[in-house]
């Protein structure tokens, strides 16, 4: 697979040199990191609206404390910093609009509500619901990137999908064979190759917020443990 992507916390130590590289820094993070944000807002009672507009105000006022100089990989997951952020956020938004989109070099992000909507279950106690959409949100990107990668390849990639959603239970062989047309040996060949490189894939994506390698298998743990797989 080759080596790891940068990871998120050699980004924000380089982002210390400038404001620009800052503002970037911030954006690809809240990027990645957006879905969990929104859920985790959802949660604490926000409509879908609201929960963007904090979402957006939580982004500007990072950017604005320039909280950057201040992280460290010592300090902890990335997430984590993330989640006390947001919670502290609110706290101080409680009596204000949080729609509000200030100046400077923040620009907003593009989000996806309904992606965000998908991915949030306000029915969860905040933490749960947070750590539940970072880990839908990282399944996600693997299996956009394993489409990508399938496209160059004869087959149907419904196949894969339908075997690898983790909320929802896969058909049998048989069903899934009979429907493709396909053998169930081949289907299970499919179906192996197709799950060792979507787990590439996600390590990829967590090893990325990493900044210590060795924290790697735990981490991914911890990501299946918050979908209760």
């Amino acid at each position: 697979m080759g080596a790891f992507p940068t990871t998120r916390w050699t980004l924000i130590l380089a982002a210390k040199q400038s404001p620009q590289a800052r503002a970037e820094a911030w954006r690809h993070l809240l990027t990645t990191y957006w879905p969990s944000l929104f859920a985790l807002f959802r949660a604490r009672g926000l409509d879908a609206a609201a929960a963007s507009d904090a979402v957006q105000g939580l982004a500007v006022e990072l950017l604005e404390r320039d909280v950057v100089q201040d992280l460290s990989p010592e300090r902890g997951r990335l997430r984590g910093f993330l989640k006390v952020a947001a919670e502290n956020f609110l706290i101080r938004q409680h009596e204000r609009a949080t729609a509000a989109k200030r100046g400077g070099d923040a620009r907003p992000i593009e989000l996806d509500l309904a992606l965000g909507e998908r991915l949030a279950d306000a029915s969860l106690a905040p933490d749960a619901a947070y750590e539940r959409a970072w880990a839908l949100s990282v399944f996600e990107r693997a299996m956009t990137e394993l489409e990508k990668e399938w496209a160059q390849r004869a087959g149907d990639f419904e196949v894969v999908r339908t075997f690898f959603s983790p909320t929802t239970a896969p058909p049998s062989y048989r069903e899934a064979a009979d429907h493709y047309r396909v053998s169930i040996p081949q289907l299970k060949s499919l179906l192996h190759r197709a799950r060792l490189r979507f787990r590439q894939l996600v390590e990829a994506q967590v090893a990325e917020t990493l900044d210590d390698g060795a924290a790697l298998a735990p981490e991914v743990t911890s990501l299946l443990e918050s979908l209760g797989a």
